[in-house]
């Protein structure tokens, strides 16, 4: 499944002093994609979240504000299996670090541990840091950064804290376009049924010295997906045989069932009573028993 946002912001110019003509940037919004897994037993979804740029080296800087949309449901339900104590390789729901250096082995961990980054990929020379916003707000934690669930501060944030490493330029996030920046992974229960949406600033430039930092605002959305089926009769029920689709949100004219017998007539469903006909004429008699 993919799912995909793509709006493009407008953004101040980004010409500093002493430079001059310098082109500016361009966030064209968050990309989702998502795959399933198993590990130790649990299924496992993973999403990938990556920031969408349109110029040869548009460079991420650093996520502020990350703060979900969806109530408070959105904010829990994470896996983790790092290298920190706080879940010792152990697959886990209740312990865990958003830090993407304390990850491990890409065979190990990467592949089921939840973490937030500036570009790169989760490895122990990632630079992506928890910004001190991480710890402040409506609800905080001492664990700060090293707390398995989302906090709703509405203030949360993190940066590469090493930029001439370039981690967070287009074309430096393994296993993605070279148009995507990745800002994250979050790992969830493949059964998990929260529809989660939130919401990111990000800061970002062209990657030319000189240029000035831009800001932009986006959407993500991590789904569990349904399959969703044609229904052309319009009697509320599909047919798989009218075709069916795998989607957050049920497109129009499909719908969640594929219970229809005849999707090609609105009165012939399996809400549809028949009356029994006794005397073989086409025609029913309720006395005579309904089905």
């Amino acid at each position: 499944m993919i799912g995909k946002s793509l709006l493009k912001y407008g953004v101040c110019a980004a010409v500093a002093a002493g430079v001059v003509g310098v082109a500016e940037a361009t966030f064209l919004g968050f990309v989702v994609t998502s795959v399933n897994v198993t590990n130790s037993g649990q299924s496992l979804k993973v999403y990938t979240v990556a920031a969408r740029f349109d110029g040869p080296t548009d460079t991420l800087l650093n996520c502020v504000n990350l703060a979900s949309i969806s109530g408070s449901a959105a904010l829990g339900g994470f896996w983790h299996k790092d290298n920190e104590c706080y879940s010792s390789g152990v697959l886990t729901q209740s312990g865990g670090t958003w830090n993407p250096a304390m990850t491990g082995s890409s065979v190990n961990n990467r592949p089921y541990d939840s973490y937030l980054t500036v570009g790169g990929q989760a490895s122990a020379t990632n630079t992506s840091a928890a910004d001190p916003s991480w710890n402040t707000g409506g609800n905080t934690s001492a664990a700060g950064w090293n707390r398995p669930d989302l906090p709703n501060n509405g203030t949360l944030g993190w940066f590469n804290s090493s930029p001439p490493t370039l981690q967070g330029r287009v074309g430096n996030s393994p296993g993605l376009p070279t148009t995507d920046v990745r800002v994250g992974q979050f790992v969830l229960s493949a059964n998990d049924t929260v529809d989660r949406t939130y919401q990111l600033v990000i800061g970002y430039n062209n990657g030319i010295a000189g240029s000035a930092v831009q800001f932009g605002t986006g959407t993500f959305r991590l789904c569990p997906g349904f399959t969703y089926y044609r229904d052309l009769d319009g009697d509320g029920f599909g047919s798989q045989a009218s075709g069916f689709v795998f989607e957050c949100s049920p497109p129009a004219g499909y719908v969640l069932n594929n219970l229809d017998c005849n999707d090609a007539d609105a009165t012939i469903n399996p809400n549809t009573v028949w009356y029994r006909d006794l005397d073989g004429d086409g025609f029913g008699s309720s006395t005579n028993g309904t089905l």
